[in-house]
């Protein structure tokens, strides 16, 4: 159920900045992934483990491919060669078949409108980022800041990426809201000395870590009472 205006703006309090995840928090892209990610598997004649996704949760792509090639024994191909086909099918899925999670790009636009700084602070690579902002140019231009796994030199639980996005905001970690759906994004969140609310929008609710957010949500609707 939304939460009541007194209690969204109570949330929001001494917030300058809104820093948000990308997928699985302000995107519905876990399918998109799973077909990445599952193309992998099924070439090489192999079952598509069921907690792939969680194994990889956070991690660059070089990461990623790193730990793909590491733990399955890929021995065909590079972290770098498996990462580049990976975006090569990843670039066509986030142009035309990710979309927002309920209410998210609402929240944006109520809360760009009232003033607030917006970020996006993710592992997902700048690839996929711009391949989904080319559809949709105007939503772009909400954002202050968009840091990628691109851009700094660890993945999440390591904080880097938020650190990156109070510097290019301009802002201290104590005027940050972060949104995450993970617990190692929630975990980052928690290093970089920010507060987070715990998004139940991805495939994988951190409901297990409650001590790493200050607020919990199913869906960025409920939280939309901020334009009252």
């Amino acid at each position: 159920m939304p939460l009541e205006v007194k209690d969204v703006k109570n949330l929001l309090d001494g917030v300058r900045a809104i820093i948000f995840d990308l997928d699985g928090t302000l995107l519905d892209s876990t399918g998109a992934w799973n077909i990445v990610n599952r193309s992998t598997f099924l070439s090489r004649g192999m079952d598509y483990p069921d907690d792939f996704m969680d194994k990889i949760s956070g991690k660059t792509a070089i990461d990623a491919a790193t730990y793909c090639i590491k733990e399955y024994n890929f021995n065909d191909v590079t972290p770098k060669e498996l990462a580049d086909k990976w975006k090569d099918i990843y670039i066509e899925l986030f142009r035309t078949q990710v979309s927002y999670t309920p209410g998210a790009i609402e929240f944006a636009r109520i809360a760009k409108s009232r003033g607030m700084l917006l970020a996006i602070g993710t592992a997902c690579p700048h690839g996929a980022i711009n391949a989904f902002f080319s559809e949709r140019p105007k939503d772009r231009e909400l954002f202050d800041a968009i840091v990628s796994c691109d851009d700094v030199s660890a993945s999440k639980p390591d904080p880097a990426i938020f650190l990156e996005c109070f510097k290019r905001l301009g802002i201290d970690a104590s005027e940050a809201l972060i949104f995450e759906d993970s617990i190692h994004g929630l975990e980052a969140a928690r290093r970089s000395g920010a507060k987070a609310v715990a998004m139940l929008t991805g495939p994988h609710p951190p409901t297990s870590r409650p001590d790493l957010s200050v607020h919990v949500a199913s869906t960025f609707t409920e939280l939309l009472s901020i334009d009252q």
